[in-house]
């Protein structure tokens, strides 16, 4: 994955971008598009480095609060029903866990805010 860091510098968002588009197993390989809000994380070289592998990138609308509530919607549910419950022992591990929730997600879970 992509690591931890609470204050990104550029060094850190360029090593990200290049996880992140790496041809082998890059979380972006074979997608077009990244969906980012304009927080001065997302540097010029980040950027740089996705459009040179293909990805273009889609800002959020300034002051939308509500733009991003679709992936809300979905990371709360990950986190709190999933994230929180486990320990997890590696990569393996988190992606298997994260993969076995999207199934459950969108296969056997209740959507329709009865909670």
């Amino acid at each position: 994955m992509l690591g931890s860091t609470p204050n990104p510098d550029a060094g850190y968002m360029a090593q990200a971008a290049r996880r992140l588009t790496d041809a082998a197993d890059g979380f972006l390989a074979g997608h077009q598009v990244l969906i980012c809000d304009r927080d001065g994380k997302w540097t010029e070289e980040f950027r740089g480095l996705l459009d040179e592998a293909g990805v273009r990138i889609v800002l959020t609308p300034v002051q939308a609060p509500n733009a991003n509530a679709h992936a809300e919607r979905f990371v709360r549910p990950i986190r709190e029903e999933c994230l929180d419950q486990l320990i997890l022992f590696g990569e393996r591990h988190l992606i298997r866990a994260v993969d076995e929730f999207v199934a459950h997600y969108h296969r056997e879970r209740n959507h329709q805010g009865a909670r």
